[in-house]
């Protein structure tokens, strides 16, 4: 039988300052690649025979719900630490300085993150879906992707004519849509979808790689 919880795990999360979250944020993208890679190991077992491979699975399907509860807590974790540390920032000072930590450590392993962000943006509260872009990062840069040249991951942000926070990540790995986990984008569309919003995946027009899309309506999200 799988353990529901794991002490110290929790331990860890319950940290508040800086290097816990720094540690929670850690701990978060560990457990999403790890989620992932789940789905190579459930394609393994179907080479094994039948009686072999429903027992493994059932253990699969443990080991990925007790993962996937993880991941949702130490998300909320980190939304609510950050909001405590940084309380009076609003949208773009708050995403810039969560993509500027991700880059460092993205750097070595040869991946560029840019950022663009529009104007509109600056009367925007983190609330209106901050958290949300940059577990989207978060998401794109744990995905199992292997490519020759020098992997970037552009971010973008606006607000459009519906006032509607529009997101976008484009990754340019040539692995593309098969690199990311269904089951990992179905808990952020619904996530999103609960909030209003609409969250798609499509294919980097005229090149290579994958776009994350998510529109979330601003003033429901700021509300």
């Amino acid at each position: 039988m799988l353990p529901k919880s794991n002490p110290r795990i929790q331990t860890r999360v319950r940290r508040a300052d800086g290097r816990g979250m720094k540690n929670t944020r850690q701990m978060h993208r560990d457990l999403v690649a790890g989620l992932q890679s789940l789905d190579q190991v459930e394609r393994g077992l179907q080479t094994l025979p039948a009686s072999e491979r429903n027992l493994a699975m059932d253990l699969l399907v443990g080991l990925r719900d007790m993962m996937s509860t993880h991941i949702d807590h130490l998300a909320g974790e980190l939304e609510s630490e950050a909001a405590v540390m940084q309380p009076e920032d609003g949208f773009t000072d708050r995403v810039k300085a969560g993509l500027h930590g991700m880059a460092r450590t993205a750097r070595l392993r040869g991946i560029r993150i840019t950022g663009q962000f529009a104007p509109s943006l600056r009367t925007v509260p983190f609330s209106a879906g901050g958290s949300i872009l940059l577990g989207l990062v978060e998401q794109a840069l744990s995905a199992p992707v292997a490519s020759a040249s020098e992997r970037n991951v552009a971010v973008t942000a606006a607000v459009d004519a519906q006032d509607r926070l529009v997101i976008s990540i484009e990754d340019s790995a040539q692995a593309g849509r098969e690199s990311y986990s269904i089951r990992d984008l179905g808990r952020w569309r619904q996530r999103i979808g609960e909030l209003g919003g609409e969250l798609r995946l499509r294919g980097v027009p005229f090149g290579h790689g994958t776009t994350i899309q998510a529109t979330l309506p601003v003033a429901k999200q700021a509300a």
